[in-house]
Parts: C-alpha cells; structure tokens; sequence
C-alpha cells in the first residue's frame, strides 16, 4: 500500500478520532524568507512512521464551496455517513419521513458523481427499522461492515448487518436495549472502538442521558450498558468520541439550551466522565442556535469543532491547542445557510482539503469542500523526508507536519515562517552534456540581474561563475546545487544529473549469400546502460536508414556495403563499420482484385529483376508456372496465394497476399394473397454464404401505384388495380455479390369499402350506414365493423359508444374472392363534462357554497342553472344559499355544453347541527408515568381526534393515555359531525414529582388589640393546597386551631389574616404551625413551617420541661429572639452537678432533647441559669 492510501484509509476507517501532541514530532526551516525563495524544511522527528507537510493548513477556517451532486427521494434527512472501505467510497443517507436508507456510490474517486440507489432491507427488526434517524457505521472485529441506526419514535436501536461489502444488501435486526440503560428518543449514534472491544454512545433528545452499551469484540453480541447523565439536566442532541494522546474526550450538543458540553472520560471510556459546559464566545455576532451534529477535527495544533443546527446554519468552535479548554471561539461559517443543508454534514480530510456531503430540504445531495487559497509552491505532500518550498506573497504562514503511529496515534506540529515582501530571485539551470569525456556546461537561467553565483556539482567541486563549465574525474549521479543572491535576497535550484561512461558500439550480421529484395535483420549488441538517453543511427554506404536499436533493412541494389552503427548520448558519440557483399536478386510482385465465386480470377505478375524461374501455389493444391496466371475457384473463400521467383544467381525470393472469393446469394421469395388496394406481402427467402446480405432491391412492375419499388428486405406493396404483375428481387451482399429473381402474381380485384353516421352525441345511439360498391359480377359476402373495440357483422349497425372522444372506426367488407376493401373513419364525440356538486362547510346558519367542480375536455360549459331544493336558484358558477335551518335539500344542477348537449345532476345536501366537544379528564395532576382516562362528554359528534399535546393521537372515543414525561400538557379532543362540522376544546393536564413544600414566611403581629395575626405563606411544592391547619401556641399556656380553606396553586405566596386577634399579651411567646392536609401525601420537610415571636423581655423563653417524669429523654421548647447559647444543668437532690447541656439555639422556635438515659432513678432539679430558674424533674426507670 502507497504512504497516499495508508493515510486516506487511515482517516475513513477509525471509529473514533485519534489526536494530540503524542509523538516526538520537530523540523528545521528559516523562519524569515523573501517572497518566491525556495528554502528546505528538514524533517527531524525521532517518533512517528508517516508523514505528511501542508504547508497552508488553515482550511477549516475557509469559506465552503458547496457543489451539487444528485437528487434523491430522500425526505427528512437528519444525518448521513461517509465511508471508504480501501477501495471506494460510499454515502449512506437517512431518509427519516419515508423510513428508507439510501447508498451513494462514489467508486474510488470521491470528485466523480455518485450512483445514488436505495438500499435493499431484510427487515428481521419486528418492526424497529422505522422512523430512522442517526446512523454511524464501522468495521466490526470479524471484519465484516455493520451499522447501528435509531428509531426516534419507538426509541428503538437496529443492527445493519452489510457481510463482508458495503455494497451489500443488508440485514436489520433490533439490538436488544439493557436493563436500566435509556434509549429515549435517540438522535446520535457514536461507535468507538478501544483495546478490541466496541462501544456505542446514544444521544437521547428526550432525557438528559447519554446510553453508553458495550459489545465487546463484536457489535453482534448482546450488549451491556449503562447511562451518563448529565449533570446540567441538558437534553443532548448528538455526541462524538476522540482519543487525544492516551485520554478519551466526549463532546455533545444539547438543543434546548443551546449548550456544547465536554465530558473527560480519563484513559477509558468505561470510566465516569467528568464534565464541563464549554463558555462560547461569540465571533462577529454568532449565537450558537439549536445545534445538533458534531465533529471534532485537529488541524494546525488545534482542535475544532463542526455542528450543524436545525436553522439549517453551520457553526465552528476554534478550542485551541489544549482539548480541555473552557472558554472557546464561536464563529458562524459564511455563505452557508443559503444552501439549505439539513442539519448535519459527515466532513473528512482528503490530502489538503475536507470534503464533506449533506442533503437539503429538497433531497438533493449536495459536495461541501473547505480549502484554504494557498501562496505555497506545494500546498500538501506526503514525504518522510525533507521538503522544499516557496511562498509568492508576503505575510506569515503556519508550517504542519503530520504523523500517524503504527498503532494509529496521529499528531501534527506546526511551526511558522515569516514571508517578507523582498522578492528573491528567480533562478534555475540547464545542463549539457552527460558523456564522461566531454565537459558538462551549466547555463543559469534567470530575470534578475547583479546576482552572485555559487555552483556545487555534487563531488567537492565548486564554481561562482554564472555559466561554469566542469569536468567530472568519474561516472555517477550527482547533485548540482546552484545557489544566487543579489545582496537582499536569496534562492537556489538543485536538480540530479548522471554521467555516463562512452558508448561502446557492436553488432553483428548475418554470413551466407546476402540478396537484394530480401530482409537482413542485424542485432545491435552494444553494452551499458545510459538512463535512455543513448540514441542509434544506422548508416548504409553513409546514409542514415533507420534510428532503432535493432537494423531490418532490405538491400534495393546489390554490391559491396558498407554498415555503420553510431552510438550517441550527450557529449560524445562512437562508431562501428562492417562491410558485406550483397547479390542482385530478383524482386517478386503481383496484382489480383477479390472475385465473386464463378468468377475468373486474373493475377497479373509485376515482379523486376532477371527471373529464370516462376511458381504459383493457389492455396488450395493447384500450382502454375505461368508469369500471368488466371484462376476460377469453385468455392468461396479466403486463399494465401504466394509467387516465389529464382534468378540464375540462385536468389529466391517470395511474396504471398491473400486472395478472397465471395459467395453470390441465393435468391428466392413468396407472397401472400394479393389484392388491388390492399396491402401484399412480399416476404424475402433469400441466403448467402459466409457474408450478409446487406442491400434488397424490389420492383413490383406497378408504376401507377405512385411507389412501384422497395428496399426493405421484407417489403409489402398496394397495387394500384387488378391484374398480373412481374416482380423482381435483386439481392446483394456486403461483398457486392448479387443475383437476381423474377416472379409473375396475379392480383385480384377487390370492393371499394365505404360508409357515412348521424349526428354522434355524448349518451345516444349512432346509427351507420354501409354505401360501399361490390366488384363487379360478385356480392359483398361479409361486413366487419370495428368500432372502437365493438365488433359486428351487420351491415348497417346501431351503436352506443361508452363515453366521449375520439374514435377510430373501420369497416371491412369481404367479396366472393376473398379481397377486402376498407373504409376508415375518426368519429369525435365532445368530452361531456364530468358533472360533480362541490359544497363548503355545510353547518347550519351558515351560507352553504356551492360551486361546480365538473371537468371539461374540448366541449366547455356554456350555462349554469342552480336548484335549491325550490327554495331558491342561481345562474352562477358559484352559488351560495343560506338555508334557514337544519335538514336534507335536494340540489340539483343543469348544464349546456357549447355543443348544445344537456346534461344534468342532482344531489342530496344535508345541513346539521354543529357538534359540542367536551371531556373530563380522571386527574389533572400526577406523577411520572401518568394515566389519564379521559370520559368524553361530546355532544352531536360520530368521530373524534385526540391531539395529547403532540405526543401521539387516538380516534378512540373515551382514550387512555400516559404521559411519560414531566410537563405542563394540553391534550385537545375535536369532535366531527357525520357532515364534516367540527368543534374543539382542551383541558391542562400537569405531570409532575408531587410534593408538598408549604412555607411560613412571617409571622406578623398586629400593633393593636383589634387587628388579626397576619401569616406570609408560600407554596413551594409542585401541588396544589385546598387546606391548611394553623397550630397556634400561646406562650405554651393555650394551644389554638385554625382551618384555612383558600387554594394555594404551586409558586404562589399569600399573606392571609387569621381569625386570631391577641388582646391579653401577658404571655412569653406566640409560635405558629402550619399543617398541610392532601390524602396520601405527606410533607417531607416541615422544618419551615413555624414562626414564633417572643413578648417578654428575655431574650429566651424557655417552656417547662416535658415529660415529667420522664423514663430516658427530656424536651423542652425554645423561643429565642436571635442565635444564641443556652446552658441547661441537671443537679441531684444535695444540689451537686450530674450533667451540663450547652446548646445553640437558632432565632425563633425550637425544641431541644436531653438524653439522660445514663441517670439514675430518682429526683433531679433543671437548672436554666440564664433565666435564673431551677425546675424539679422525675426519672423513673
């Protein structure tokens, strides 16, 4: 395999993009040249196996060039996949609307057109290859191409089974989805191959998941699998995979927020990525909108990314040298969105440009090409080794040298070079001479003048002269180097010469009587090679006769010769002479035209020379000594017929040629029965040997029939009257062989046919009439009528044709002697109109439109008359009446043609009463997934759409549905009349996590007796609240309830004033509960749902405590009017400490536990130092 193809199968075949500054990659060039210098770049790479130089390596930075293939029937297309399997190159493209997969066939040429077909399916997925939306492709561990396609609407993943070409059939069959794994409304398919085992990555557009399944070492095994999901909550559109250096990377888009999101998945792709939502900056103004499609490149040490989007627009995203970075470069690729691309393009990279292909809205597959303009002598190679090039315009330029791995690693380097707007001078050289014993002059060629030269020849020689010449001591190859400068600028040119050591010429010839008119044939023998640059000359008698290696020559004249051989290269030549004696001999010829068998052959003898001596051989056992022989051959044939002639010197020479003898044709004919004016076939019977007959002539000896002959092989002819006739055939070959045949037919007479009909109308009977003439002295024995596919035998015949036109009709009458005459006629019948009452909506207290929708075809419609069931008429095309009220009318319609035909229809209107669309729904709210039952109240109505917001439709009339998904939903029920009326209503239906938050947000105490307690509460939770219990503690001396009976919706704040007013205020504390009360359902968290405010002048009130006795713990409550520290101290009956409590207290109300399940039985006291109070408590066991 060439470094070229290593490359391209490379880059086509992985799975997965392979990047990164992985290899030990380096070269040395200038940094600062002038414009048009030539200058080295010398590779010096210790890592890396294939290389390859652009040396303009910024093309995905270019505006595309867009190129329009082929038209498809594809329809919706949301993604498409190229593929070159090491031979050729193929597109296949998701046609989503029609469920089809379609194949691109660009052979080995991808700037060829393709041969778009579509693909042939084994269908064996039960119904899974439907709908189908991202597809990706690869080579699976057996060697075999398989695929991997989704179904977005049955979240469904099918196996594409190729066997062992892409050009295959294919066998579909579903890919059985994991316990647990998400396969919701796939967009994206990524497979990625890492140590012999295969992943696939599943983009889900309906939950923020990404699938991840893996197979093992064959896509066919059932695979295991488990789900990424996304931290941000973001639904991703599409996701790819790249290898930089030896960790994995992810990138996805997600277009519901528009996000592009990076996932480091660390040296596996089995490990828990982390990731990073990518912050975009926004180039010129570009906003990143709806993306989809992804792929990631790495051009001039950076990596880049292209995404497609719904708005038909392409984006690129510049991350830099490091893949990790956060903060990117978003730019919108120019003169793009015009072309109406689909959402996503499959781009590669084909030598020093990407090329990628998409369909548009219209189906049409569309070549999109990203290549940078380049100043650069050479633009891409592939070279191991070192490169030489120039730039013609000044400016700077990045240098990329790129490597592949054997294990597949690619890595690029870049350096730049500084191009000055100091133009070098143009310089190059020719050279003369290449024979070791001659000197080889060197001419520079240049425009520029001043220039200082400095020649190296290649063998430690050197020379500043401008046209040196040099004398090399050897043979070999050299390299010449011719460097100039003019003081600013430099340049060189070096190109490759070899010198030859001189030619040495040999031959050798033939011994023995040489004559004249015979062919000498004298191998050249001379040794050496000189790289082709040697060249021959043949001299005899020092005229040059021939410039091949090798001398055929025939000697016209005879006598002693001399033959002279010049061997020449460059710079010198040699020479060899031979002589030889050569005899006159005679010089042998003759003339014979090709014959027809039967005819005599003459050949005519045009030898020259003395002859003593002829001989003729016939090629078929017959000889002739004669010097001008004829022969007639009996057969036809090809013969080698040859002349040997002898001189008295004994020189016999021969010439042969080839005589050929053509078969004449056989000719014989028949015809059929024959009759004036009617047509008589002649059918030619004719043969010819070892030849085709190529050329008929007939003369039917009938000069009054205006046509009397024919060159048709099987011709047919019309005699003009009654009578006998001579015929004849003449037949040629291709040879020009022809015979001829003459015949005499009889020709009979024949009636004259004819016919007239009435008046043919659309619908009424057309009456014929037979006026046709008999031959004379004999009776018409028979009518045959063919009228437009109706046959009869009578004579005059009463017809009813099926419907308007033109028809052909044909009468055929029959005499005693069985000649027919015929009689044809055209019978135009006008189209009649198809008559068809068109009518709008037909709902009562509604005009009802009625409009004609008859079709016409040459007969158009004149006249209009409307009947409303005789409520009322119209002459207008379109009519519109108003009927009072509901019920059946009787519409009827009267038309006249332009023909004056009458035709007319009548139908039957019936105008109802509107339907009235109404349902109940079995819960407006629930949880994940919710089944509605929805009990239709409609009233009027027969049929009925449910619309459940988008997510499917029933005609059901009392559905089931479930919502899978959390939503705010609107399903919609239109309700249809027998007569097309329809009505329409929806209802919210809210799916939902239910939860219960209720917040208390204040506590606000009136400043007088008289006003109520005011609570700020807030519904946090995602149902809706009808109730509430108010648990109010009086400073712990009275506990109050109070119901609150006002629906609070989710996201919705109150402040309701309860019924509480607080006239005596000589207590401690007010606190306040709030209990929710919804069946089945419980509050998780109640931490926010009090509020106390203290009255005291503490700034704790501590309650007393409780229970008392107590068997283990002991509670007392805490209102406390900002953060603090209380203590809390058990003493024993002598009053000696036993146990302290320090704890912190948040502002407001709350409770503290004590554990004293390490007391002793008995009596204890409750010290509460800051309120300076000791309490007597009773730990009973």
């Amino acid at each position: 395999m060439s470094l070229k193809y290593w490359f391209l199968i490379f880059f086509l075949f992985a799975d997965l993009e392979l990047f990164g500054q992985c290899l030990n990659l380096d070269f040395d060039a200038k940094t600062n040249v002038c414009t048009d210098e030539i200058f080295q770049v010398l590779n010096t790479s210790t890592e890396g196996s294939n290389y390859a130089w652009d040396f303009c390596p910024d093309d995905l930075s270019s505006v595309p060039e867009v190129i329009d293939l082929e038209s498809t029937t594809a329809s919706g297309v949301l993604d498409s996949k190229l593929i070159y399997d090491g031979v050729d190159y193929y597109v296949f493209i998701v046609s989503r609307n029609t469920t089809k997969l379609f194949r691109a066939y660009f052979g080995p040429d991808l700037n060829s057109l393709p041969t778009i077909s579509e693909v042939n399916v084994v269908d064996n997925s039960n119904g899974a290859y439907d709908r189908l939306w991202a597809l990706d492709i690869t080579q699976n561990g057996d060697g075999n191409w398989v695929g991997i396609v989704t179904n977005a609407n049955g979240s469904r993943l099918v196996l594409l089974d190729f066997g062992n070409s892409l050009s295959n059939d294919i066998v579909a069959t579903e890919i059985n989805k994991p316990t647990g794994v998400s396969i919701a409304g796939p967009t994206d398919v990524d497979i990625v191959e890492e140590d012999g085992n295969y992943y696939a990555f599943i983009s889900n557009i309906s939950v923020p998941r990404v699938a991840q399944l893996e197979f093992g070492n064959q896509i066919n095994n059932t695979p295991a699998g488990e789900d990424l999901n996304i931290s941000s909550g973001s639904r991703l559109y599409s996701f790819a995979v790249l290898k930089d250096c030896d960790d994995f990377y992810g990138f996805g888009t997600s277009d519901n927020n528009d996000d592009v999101i990076r996932f480091d998945f660390g040296s596996s792709v089995d490990n828990i990525p982390i990731q990073t939502t990518l912050s975009l900056n926004g180039v010129g103004g570009a906003v990143l909108n709806q993306p989809v499609g992804l792929e990631v490149f790495y051009q001039n040490s950076e990596f880049q990314i292209f995404i497609g989007s719904f708005s038909l627009k392409l984006f690129r995203i510049n991350i830099g040298s490091s893949v990790t970075s956060n903060t990117v470069d978003l730019y919108e690729v120019p003169s793009y969105t015009t072309e109406n691309i689909q959402y996503s393009i499959d781009f590669i990279r084909n030598n020093s440009q990407y090329v990628g292909f998409g369909v548009n809205t219209t189906g049409l597959l569309k070549k999109v090409i990203l290549n940078e303009s380049c100043p650069a002598s050479i633009d891409y190679t592939l070279s191991d080794t070192d490169v030489e090039v120039s730039y013609n315009a000044p400016g700077t330029y990045p240098i990329q040298l790129e490597s592949f791995s054997l294990e597949g690693t690619r890595d690029i380097f870049s350096k730049s070079v500084t191009v000055t707007s100091n133009v070098a001078p143009s310089i190059s050289y020719t050279s003369q001479n290449i024979c070791l014993s001659s000197p080889v002059q060197f001419t520079s060629e240049s425009q520029s003048s001043g220039l200082v030269y400095s020649w190296d020849f290649g063998d430690a020689t050197t020379s500043i002269e401008e046209n040196p010449s040099h004398t090399y001591a050897a043979a070999g190859v050299y390299e010449v180097t011719l460097e100039v400068s003019n003081g600013t600028c430099g340049n060189f040119t070096r190109q490759t010469i070899t010198v030859y050591d001189e030619p040495v010429p040999t031959f050798s010839a033939p011994g023995g009587l040489i004559c004249t008119n015979q062919m000498l044939n004298i191998t050249n023998t001379t040794l050496g090679d000189f790289g082709d640059n040697e060249t021959w000359e043949w001299q005899i008698d020092g005229s040059t006769v021939s410039s091949e290696r090798d001398l055929e020559f025939t000697f016209p004249t005879g006598g002693m010769k001399e033959i002279k051989l010049i061997a020449s290269i460059p710079g010198c030549s040699a020479e060899l002479i031979q002589n030889i004696n050569v005899e006159e001999g005679p010089s042998p010829a003759f003339v014979a035209e090709n014959v027809c068998v039967g005819t005599l052959m003459q050949f005519n003898n045009a030898s020259i020379g003395q002859i003593d001596t002829y001989l003729w051989d016939f090629d078929n056992g017959f000889t002739s000594s004669l010097e001008n022989p004829s022969f007639e051959y009996a057969e036809p044939g090809s013969y080698n017929v040859s002349l040997t002639v002898e001189n008295s010197a004994g020189c016999i020479t021969t010439y042969e040629t080839l005589a050929v003898v053509f078969a004449s044709p056989e000719i014989q004919f028949s015809n059929d029965l024959s009759c004036e004016r009617n047509v008589t076939q002649f059918n030619d019977l004719s043969e010819v040997d070892s030849a085709n007959l190529v050329q008929w002539q007939w003369n039917f000896g009938d000069p009054d029939s205006g046509g009397s002959t024919s060159s048709e092989q099987n011709a047919t002819h019309v005699f003009s009257r009654s009578g006998t006739f001579d015929v004849k055939l003449v037949a040629t070959s291709g040879f020009g062989c022809r015979d001829s045949l003459t015949q005499t037919i009889s020709v009979l007479s024949a009636p004259q046919a004819d016919f007239t009909f009435d008046k043919a109308c659309i619908g009424e009977p057309i009456q014929f009439q037979d006026t046709s003439v008999p031959v004379v002295g004999e009776s018409i024995t028979s009518f045959e009528w063919d009228i437009a596919g109706v046959f009869s035998n009578q004579q005059n015949p009463e017809v009813t044709l099926g419907g308007a036109g033109n028809y052909d009709v044909t009468l055929f009458t029959t005499s005693e002697n069985l000649c027919l005459g015929t009689a044809n006629k055209v019978i135009s019948i006008a189209q009649p109109p198809s008559l068809m009452i068109g009518t709008g909506a037909k709902c009562e207290n509604e005009p009802v439109k009625f409009y004609d929708l008859s079709e016409t075809n040459g007969d158009a419609i004149s006249s209009w008359e409307w009947n409303f069931d005789n409520q009322g008429s119209s002459s207008d095309s379109i009519a519109f009446f108003d009927f009072e009220e509901a019920g059946s009318f009787n519409i009827g319609l009267q038309v006249i043609t332009e023909n004056g035909c009458e035709f007319g229809v009548q139908e039957q209107v019936t105008v109802n009463m509107a339907p009235q669309a109404i349902f109940n729904v079995s819960s407006m709210f629930g949880a994940p997934p919710l089944q509605i039952d929805f009990e239709n109240l409609s009233q009027n109505a027969t049929n009925y759409l449910w619309n459940f917001d988008g997510e499917a439709e029933s005609n059901a009339l009392e559905p089931q549905f479930i919502f899978n998904e959390l939503g705010e939903y609107n399903p919609q029920l239109i309700a249809f009349s027998e007569d097309g009326c329809t009505d329409t209503t929806s209802q919210q239906v809210f799916v939902l996590i239910p939860e219960i938050a209720i917040q208390l947000n204040s506590l606000i105490l009136p400043e007088d007796n008289n006003s109520p307690v005011i609570l700020g509460i807030s519904n946090n939770g995602t149902l809706s609240v009808i109730q509430l219990t108010v648990v109010i503690d009086l400073g712990g001396q009275v506990e109050l309830k109070e119901v609150i009976t006002t629906q609070l919706a989710p996201g919705q704040t109150i402040n309701y004033p309860l019924e509480l007013t607080i006239s005596d205020r000589n207590i401690d504390y007010i606190c306040v509960e709030l209990v929710s009360e919804l069946e089945g359902i419980t509050e998780s968290n109640t931490s926010d749902n009090s509020l106390c405010e203290t009255f005291s002048q503490n700034p704790i009130t501590i309650s007393n405590p409780f229970p008392n006795p107590t068997t283990q713990l002991l509670n007392v409550e805490v209102v406390s009017a900002e953060s603090n520290t209380i203590v809390l101290r058990i003493l024993d009956s002598t009053g000696a400490l036993v146990k302290e409590f320090k704890i912190p207290v948040r502002q407001g109300f709350e409770t503290i536990e004590m554990d004293l399940r390490e007391l002793d039985q008995g009596i204890y006291f409750l010290q509460i130092p800051e309120l300076n109070r000791t309490q007597m408590i009773h730990i009973i066991r």
